[in-house]
């Protein structure tokens, strides 16, 4: 079947080929063209009228603390995967909220480094995106940093309280030494004392080893506190919306809608015919 109109001839036998595609673009080049102009006007609007949001980014490292159970494996401040999910709870609101600024996403690396926490944060403006994210770090960071002071106390106090106990011992033995010298004419009464000190003796080593593990726990290799490695960065540009891949996408749809208006027409042109005929 063929359909024909002044100096266009559109032939539909054995499907549209390229040139029937040709035809029908000129044949209802207007309403292709106003389809474009249409679209892109609509999208250009959108662009250029939405609020534009700048993001700001800052990386932690989460801090770790000894384990005396474990020393070759070391106990985050605060599990990534918990803070992540806390800071979703708490910030993630795009509400407008101070400044028109909110948390726009909170990740770690799940196949590699998961001490580290990648924080992006989104705004009306590049300082107030900023300024809403340097708030949220330093409020993790004193977390962080009390929770930080408050074990390496306790790992003082600990240490502490076990070499206080080993110079016991060790004052212990020192007085029996005496003693044992001091009983040269009751031998039975020294041997009893011996036994005493080699009880001590023995119990000496496992505060030692205790003292040890606490001593390495508080070690750099072991213990390291929350760092910031990256402060909330301040944008140039704004990320959303992302003009020039919008007016790109909005031109091929334009384009696409154009073509399926044309082909819209050809197929109501054609319907019409028929039902004239």
């Amino acid at each position: 079947m063929s359909r024909h109109n002044g100096s266009h001839s559109i032939s539909l036998e054995g499907g549209i080929g390229l040139i029937d595609i040709l035809k029908i673009i000129l044949k209802y080049k207007l309403a292709v063209l106003l389809t474009v102009i249409v679209v892109n006007v609509l999208v250009a609007i959108y662009v250029f009228t939405v609020t534009p949001m700048y993001e700001s980014k800052a990386v932690l490292r989460i801090g770790n603390i000894g384990n005396v159970e474990n020393v070759n494996k070391s106990i985050q401040i605060e599990d990534s995967q918990e803070l992540v999910r806390r800071l979703k709870e708490e910030y993630m609101l795009d509400d407008g909220s101070e400044q028109g600024a909110y948390l726009a996403e909170a990740s770690f690396n799940r196949k590699g480094a998961k001490n580290i926490i990648e924080i992006k944060a989104l705004g009306e403006s590049a300082v107030g995106a900023q300024q809403f994210l340097n708030k949220l770090v330093d409020k993790v960071f004193a977390e962080h940093t009390a929770l930080f002071k408050t074990a390496i106390e306790e790992n003082h106090k600990s240490l502490k309280a076990l070499s206080e106990h080993r110079d016991k011992y060790v004052d212990l033995i020192s007085e029996l030494d005496k003693k044992i010298t001091s009983l040269d004419n009751d031998p039975a009464h020294a041997s009893i004392l011996v036994l005493e000190k080699g009880e001590y003796l023995a119990v000496i080593p496992e505060f030692e080893m205790q003292i040890l593990k606490l001593q390495l726990q508080q070690s750099d290799l072991y213990t390291k506190p929350t760092l910031i490695l990256r402060s909330p960065t301040l944008a140039t540009y704004h990320s959303k919306p992302k003009t020039k891949i919008l007016l790109a996408i909005g031109f091929v749809l334009s384009v696409l809608m154009g073509l399926i208006a044309a082909f819209i027409l050809m197929a109501m042109s054609i319907i019409r015919k028929k039902i004239s005929e």
